[in-house]
């Protein structure tokens, strides 16, 4: 019998390699790039990309089912649910450890996700200084913002000391910095470099870290570095999580149950028509009562992998919306004339077309 280890890592595998595929190459080169800082997936279906020392480029497209399934495999891997009740994941990328976070509907129309790759190189204070990141008090873009007192506390080498030698000073003496700036100004890169010259300046020192950053990078071994956590906490947020869910989804399958007195034959409509996908993806049969759309799958469905149902909107693109599935049906809180259950992703995907009135 295989081990509860063994079963998990063979679980992970076949997730990477479907994660993979979802992801598709375009993104794959992107994280296997050293000079990548920041790939991004806009509503819109545009992949943008940030690179060391250039701003953002749009690179290509994603479909809305492609990101879909992605970020459902990302959660999955992770132990958690992506859907209208949980709409946002906030993980690392289970590739390469990069910070991740995705988004579906109600938040957004359809899929986003934003990937800040971990850095390859430390930059440190001495190429601050040489690029022209770090100046001193007689340069004139610092005018405007010049207060005397700032660095009168500097031992009174205000005129002397440049801002790398100031951070210096106060690494030496243990002093607190502040690192403050808009997304993208650079913080982390600064944060670094102050990690990087306290592993030359104070090298007996530990660095000591009280929310995991993947981003702030160990400059060298002999940095030791420390983080807190609490078992016991998180066995109790677990707990109150889990207890949440149940309750949750007990309300949830006590609302999706229909009482059958309540269903009337006047309001079923069964003019569906179905077209495309394999005997596995395959509705039995569509049907709605005028408040929600049923759509019935075949019983070999609950053995296989669901395929993600995308309404397709005026300008006929695929969008998320609001669907649970019980005792292998979806059900749909809505009624829509156009449909697509989408399955994998690129040329091999499979797509049943769903549409309302014998539409064309």
């Amino acid at each position: 019998m295989a081990t509860p280890v063994i079963v998990q890592d063979e679980q992970h595998q076949r997730l990477e390699v479907k994660l993979r595929r979802e992801l598709g190459d375009q993104v794959l080169r992107l994280l296997d790039d050293n000079l990548t800082e920041d790939i991004l997936l806009n509503p819109d279906g545009s992949l943008w990309v940030k690179r060391m020392g250039h701003g953002f480029s749009r690179i290509g497209e994603m479909p809305a089912a492609q990101a879909a399934s992605a970020l459902g495999t990302i959660a999955a891997w992770r132990g958690t649910v992506l859907n209208h009740e949980r709409p946002i994941l906030e993980t690392e990328l289970p590739i390469d450890g990069s910070r991740f976070e995705g988004i579906v509907s109600p938040v957004v129309r359809r899929p986003v996700f934003a990937i800040r790759l971990r850095p390859r190189k430390i930059f440190g204070l001495d190429d601050c200084e040489v690029d022209g990141i770090l100046t001193d008090g007689t340069d004139p873009l610092n005018q405007l913002r010049r207060r005397d007192d700032v660095l009168d506390g500097a031992r009174g080498q205000k005129q002397r000391m440049s801002h790398g030698e100031v951070i210096r000073a106060a690494v030496r003496a243990r002093k607190n910095i502040l690192v403050v700036g808009s997304t993208g100004s650079g913080k982390t890169t600064l944060v670094n470099a102050i990690l990087d010259s306290l592993a030359r300046l104070t090298p007996h020192d530990r660095v000591i870290s009280i929310e995991d950053t993947t981003e702030l990078q160990k400059p060298e071994d002999y940095v030791a570095r420390v983080a807190f956590a609490y078992p016991e906490d998180d066995m109790r947020k677990w707990q109150q999580q889990l207890a949440a869910e149940q309750a949750t989804a007990k309300q949830k399958e006590h609302a999706a149950e229909v009482p059958p007195a309540m269903i009337t034959v006047e309001k079923i409509n069964f003019d569906y028509t179905i077209r495309g996908g394999d005997e596995y993806i395959r509705p039995v049969r569509v049907f709605d009562d005028d408040a929600k759309t049923y759509i019935q799958m075949p019983p070999e469905f609950q053995h296989r992998e669901a395929p993600v149902l995308l309404v397709v909107g005026k300008d006929g693109k695929g969008e998320m919306t609001n669907y649970r599935v019980k005792d292998q049906t979806y059900i749909v809180d809505r009624i829509f004339d156009r449909a697509n259950l989408v399955l994998g992703s690129g040329k091999k995907a499979q797509k049943v077309e769903i549409s309302r009135g014998h539409q064309q």
